[in-house]
């Protein structure tokens, strides 16, 4: 696991977001959101930006997705591994930002990451080279209300594997 911190993110002030730690997300409720996600928007930047919905899984605090290398995302991120990941859980918004590299998963996080695919899609991932997002920083927030959208933004940011 990687080790985080959550703080306020930064709001324009007129926006009325509370500045104080009371309402703040705890990292659990937001993991269950990714986890959960059925769709992940994934945003890379080439010549020009490039915002698209994949599949994918998010296990031990990394998003695993799968893809071609010559799709217009993974060429991009073979340019620049920068991506930003999004996702809408029950008006949850959480936005995962980071660097992705092409791993092998070892067999334990493979046996993760296609039990999560089978339980979201009627597909089970090859095993084999997947893609990996690794968070610097993460932004959440509930949108259920106007008091929830004020009380809840909140910033993690993920410190270097131990």
């Amino acid at each position: 696991m990687i080790e985080k911190t959550r703080d306020r993110p930064r709001f324009p002030t007129d926006y009325g977001i509370d500045t104080s730690p009371e309402g703040m997300l705890e990292w659990a409720t937001v993991e269950v959101a990714l986890s959960g996600a059925r769709t992940y928007w994934i945003a890379t930047a080439g010549s020009r930006p490039h915002l698209t919905p994949i599949w994918g899984a998010w296990i031990a605090d990394h998003l695993f997705i799968e893809g071609g290398p010559t799709t217009r995302w993974a060429r991009n991120l073979a340019a620049d591994p920068a991506a930003t990941a999004g996702v809408d859980s029950s008006g949850l918004q959480v936005m995962v930002e980071g660097s992705v590299m092409l791993v092998e998963p070892d067999g334990d996080t493979y046996v993760a990451i296609a039990s999560q695919y089978e339980a979201k899609y009627p597909y089970r991932p090859d095993p084999g080279a997947m893609y990996r997002l690794r968070p610097e920083k993460a932004l959440a927030w509930s949108i259920a209300s106007i008091e929830d959208f004020a009380a809840t933004p909140t910033r993690f940011k993920f410190e270097e594997e131990k």
